[in-house]
């Protein structure tokens, strides 16, 4: 590495980072002493470069531009990251704390904004997926959603409030043709009320009540045309007892009901763990930093086997996410799973290992 100091100005000293053995720079860094202490002014970050078996120059292709106050990040920042997908995050900054606009970028497509207020979420955000389209909209207030939301999944428009972070009253779910899917009830983000839900046509599929989160008293669920597929009587949410038929109207015998299939992806548990293996890239930022370690990412695999709502529960480092959420974005359609000898939406949650070494 070269490093070059340059005084511009009374006050005002650039530090120029150049790879040795390309010439190319890596960093420039603006400060108000010479002795390079505090970083004042503007900053620009680079593409990485690293040898590989001595022989290689590898480029990690990303760009950080922004500035600094008293050696604070101050005023917006924009990271500009080509690893595996164009990506882009646009952030505002005071005194090193997020405040102000935030947006994430991907291949031209906006799928992030918000603002932050001292470091936490406030106001109205929007999510979108890759292509686009809505995922979910809401406000926020001190960091937790409170307020009406919107949420997308597929051809599913779901709507309610948050209080404190926590679902509260009636949501909705509407089909696309504008008829009602799931109508439920909440109490301090736990069922609570009449739960029902219908088939796109109208026809009902699930009906019975929730007490405090725990399904009570008579639940009945049934196929498309109407017939029972389950009749079952629950007590402060444990099963007392339940029927099962089949299509064809017939009474499933004792020890041959379906009760809860697992989504699971086309060809099992190893055909998976190798479409990760060999669908992960990991962020050269993250080897270069040494981060590493699980994320846990949930989706729900729907009657289609199609996947939606991919969301990070919880991760190390955001590098690490992004390319998990990529990875499960990449995955072909999954096997949906059953639930009351039905087929179901279902979440599901994978954890991906990040190792270094």
């Amino acid at each position: 590495m070269i490093r070059i100091v340059t005084k511009e100005s009374e006050g005002v000293f650039v530090e120029e980072l150049i790879y040795k053995e390309t010439k190319r720079p890596m960093a420039e860094t603006t400060y108000s002493s010479a002795d390079l202490k505090v970083k004042n002014g503007s900053y620009k970050r680079y593409k990485t470069e690293y040898w590989r078996d001595k022989k290689t120059v590898v480029s990690q292709p990303y760009e950080i531009t922004g500035f600094f106050k008293n050696d604070l990040k101050d005023s917006t920042w924009v990271t500009l990251n080509r690893y595996g997908r164009d990506t882009a995050f646009i952030k505002t900054y005071k005194r090193d704390t997020l405040n102000g606009t935030y947006k994430k970028i991907t291949n031209g497509t906006l799928r992030i904004s918000g603002s932050y207020l001292v470091g936490l979420e406030q106001g109205y955000w929007e999510y979108r997926n890759r292509r686009g389209s809505l995922i979910k909209q809401g406000t926020y207030n001190q960091g937790v959603q409170d307020g009406k939301w919107l949420i997308h999944v597929g051809d599913t428009r779901i709507e309610g409030v948050y209080a404190a972070g926590e679902k509260v009253g009636e949501w909705t779910a509407k089909y696309r043709n504008g008829k009602t899917k799931r109508f439920c009830n909440y109490k301090q983000g736990e069922y609570d009320g009449a739960y029902m839900a219908w088939y796109e046509d109208g026809t009902m599929r699930d009906s019975g009540l929730y007490v405090n989160g725990k399904k009570e008293g008579e639940w009945k669920y049934y196929f498309e045309d109407g017939r029972l597929s389950q009749y079952a009587l629950y007590s402060d949410g444990q099963t007392d007892s339940s029927q099962y038929w089949n299509k064809a109207g017939e009474l499933i015998p004792k020890g041959q009901e379906i009760y809860w299939q697992d989504a699971s992806f086309p060809g099992g548990e190893m055909a998976m763990f190798q479409f990760v293996s060999e669908n992960v890239s990991y962020p050269q930022e993250a080897v270069e930093n040494g981060i590493q370690g699980i994320v846990y990412v949930q989706f729900m695999v729907g009657l289609d086997g199609d996947l939606s709502e991919i969301k990070v529960l919880k991760s190390p480092d955001e590098l690490l996410s992004n390319e998990a959420i990529r990875v499960i974005e990449r995955m072909p359609p999954w096997i949906p799973g059953k639930e009351h000898t039905q087929v179901k939406s279902l979440l599901f949650t994978l954890p991906i290992h990040f190792r270094l070494g």
